[in-house]
């Protein structure tokens, strides 16, 4: 009895299996990309943070610098700047009053230069008030009537209020403020601040990551506590982050902040994984696309399986078919596979000569011995035609031994039933038919 097909079995298990992968694969893609765009609103905070730190610190530093340009116009239009351009506005010469008002200067600047600041140390490194053509009148630390002395125009920016003197030691922020008398300008009041105390303020905070911190002039590095150099991304110096922002490159997080009202920027640095842990959205992205291309070559894998379970099934079936034709005819069939040489007879094809099904050797030697040697030529010579010219198909009359020993003629039919991808045949099938009653009658 014929079993019952398998194709439409097949065909809905296929649906629903299938149907359900995809599912899968829909819901694995949905929790990937909402934990995703998790990831990315936690960066985007995480980054919105370190740019309103990184501004914090700036006005702090910001802060600290209009204390000091304060401290410089009280200076500039105090009493004692006054009383000595008054004084020389009289006439008064060095040796009767201007030296002495020159004195007053020097005592105020050396008192307002030392004075503590909040973060401790000095809160000048210098100061001096100068005439137009850059010649000292009074400087802390500089007893004033001696040597005549002159700040070189082209070391410094001398009119711009907030510069940076690369050329003082240490390095500091310069200050400049116009003196003015009587509706003129009469001379500047010029004072250096030294950076480092300033970063004392610029500490991160409690718990801070920072790594690194600097003081930037355009493109320009002028500053840094430990005298770093790490260079920056073009990124967070480009022009269009001019007021400042975030960049990520190299496993560091860079955030820039103008610092107001002067020249600079304050640039913090931080390790990405301090920041924002292990995992970055980049390799998320990797993360996700690798496990998508698994489930895809699983999906693909198991389509497969199922496609080859159902070729296999349409195949047994046919082959039960033709089985029972075959019996139902009394022929038996044969298969010979040409990679391995290997030949296959249905019980038929055995129990037709007297041999139960499995009792001789797979293999066409076996198979060979059992001709009659007389009909051998004729067979041999069938089969080389036909292997030297596949198209023709093989059929040869000859006499096989049977088990007791008897002889049997049989009519051997066979074709090529497989190529390869060459088009080379690899496999031969065919039917072995018992024709023993006509040749008694012939």
């Amino acid at each position: 009895m014929i079993n019952k097909p398998v194709s439409a079995n097949w065909h809905r298990y296929d649906i629903a299996l299938t149907g359900a992968i995809l599912l899968l694969l829909a819901y694995v893609i949905y929790l990937l990309a909402t934990n995703y765009h998790s990831q990315q609103i936690v960066r985007s905070s995480t980054e919105a943070r370190i740019r309103n730190d990184t501004e914090k610190q700036a006005e702090i530093l910001a802060a600290h610098v209009s204390e000091r340009i304060r401290d410089v116009e009280r200076v500039a239009g105090g009493t004692e700047v006054a009383a000595f351009f008054e004084n020389r506005a009289l006439g008064m010469s060095m040796k009767y009053g201007l030296r002495e008002s020159l004195v007053q200067i020097t005592r105020h600047l050396n008192a307002v230069a030392s004075g503590q600041a909040d973060e401790g140390g000095a809160l000048f490194a210098r100061m001096c008030l100068i005439e137009r053509d850059g010649v000292i009148l009074a400087e802390t630390g500089r007893v004033p009537g001696g040597e005549t002395a002159r700040i070189t125009l082209g070391e410094t920016d001398v009119d711009a209020p907030v510069a940076w003197d690369a050329f003082a030691q240490p390095p500091c922020i310069r200050l400049s403020m116009p003196v003015r008398f009587r509706g003129e300008d009469v001379g500047r009041l010029l004072a250096w601040v030294d950076v480092a105390p300033l970063f004392g303020r610029v500490d991160g905070g409690p718990g801070a990551v920072m790594q690194w911190m600097g003081l930037y002039r355009g493109f320009e590095r002028v500053f840094s506590p430990d005298r770093a150099e790490l260079p920056l991304p073009s990124a967070i110096l480009a022009g269009s982050h001019a007021g400042g922002g975030v960049s990520v490159s190299n496993g560091m997080v860079f955030a820039r902040a103008a610092v107001r009202d002067t020249p600079f920027h304050l640039v913090m640095i931080l390790r990405e994984h301090d920041v924002f842990g292990d995992v970055s959205p980049l390799q998320q992205i990797f993360g996700i696309g690798a496990v998508l291309a698994t489930l895809l070559f699983a999906l693909i894998g198991l389509l497969r399986h199922i496609e080859h379970k159902r070729m296999t099934a349409a195949i047994e079936e046919s082959t039960e078919r033709l089985s029972l034709a075959l019996d139902a005819a009394n022929d038996g069939l044969w298969d010979w596979d040409l990679r391995t040489d290997s030949l296959y007879f249905s019980p038929r094809g055995m129990t037709m000569l007297g041999y139960m099904p499995g009792e001789i050797a797979g293999d066409r030697s076996a198979w060979m011995v059992l001709i009659h040697p007389e009909d051998r030529p004729t067979f041999d010579s069938a089969l080389a035609e036909h292997m030297s010219h596949a198209d023709i198909p093989f059929e040869v009359e000859s006499r096989h031994r049977m088990k007791n020993g008897t002889w049997r003629w049989l009519l051997t039919r066979g074709r090529v039933i497989a190529r390869d991808t060459d088009g080379q045949p690899i496999r031969r099938g065919g039917t072995n038919v018992d024709i023993e009653s006509r040749k008694e009658a012939e």
